[in-house]
């Protein structure tokens, strides 16, 4: 089984599991990779995407799974953060929601159905979408608990 990782994950390897990294922004583009993958992992980089690389990105990931290969995503939630702002509790973990950081600035914040039509307008079966909590260490050592939406999508020929 080969993997694809884009993101800040932890993943254990296992017998018979090939894993590699990328940054989203440097998704294999000269790289002949098309069918190669049985899942790819987005944890919380589609964000770092400008409008118009998120349907290439997307276009680029349904290539690369193999039929029945699945896509995992988790974003921010949009919808959490923006309940923090107008309720006026927003603090620190809003605004890294809605933002970014210094390494990994987000151009985007997404509801759950804007990621759910984005898969939907590349050709992916969503099969799972929850919402879920993404554990998150901070330089300082410190767990957070990240809202995210969580989705799974299929590529089915």
């Amino acid at each position: 089984m080969n993997i694809a990782i884009l993101g800040n994950m932890d993943v254990e390897g296992e017998k018979g599991v090939v894993i590699k990294r990328y940054e989203i922004t440097a998704f294999y583009p000269n790289e002949k990779i098309d069918g190669l993958f049985d899942r790819i992992f987005v944890s919380n980089s589609l964000p770092e995407l400008g409008r118009d690389e998120v349907m290439k990105f997307l276009e680029r990931a349904y290539k690369a799974l193999t039929k029945d290969g699945e896509l995992a995503i988790q974003v921010p939630m949009a919808e959490w953060a923006a309940r923090q702002l107008f309720t006026n509790k927003a603090d620190a973990l809003t605004y890294y929601m809605i933002y970014g950081n210094d390494d990994h600035p987000f151009k985007a914040c997404y509801t759950m159905m804007q990621v759910r039509t984005l898969l939907a307008r590349a050709g992916f079966n969503v099969k799972e979408a929850s919402e879920a909590i993404l554990k998150l260490k901070t330089v300082e050592g410190e767990m957070i608990d990240l809202p995210v939406h969580s989705l799974v999508a299929v590529r089915n020929d």
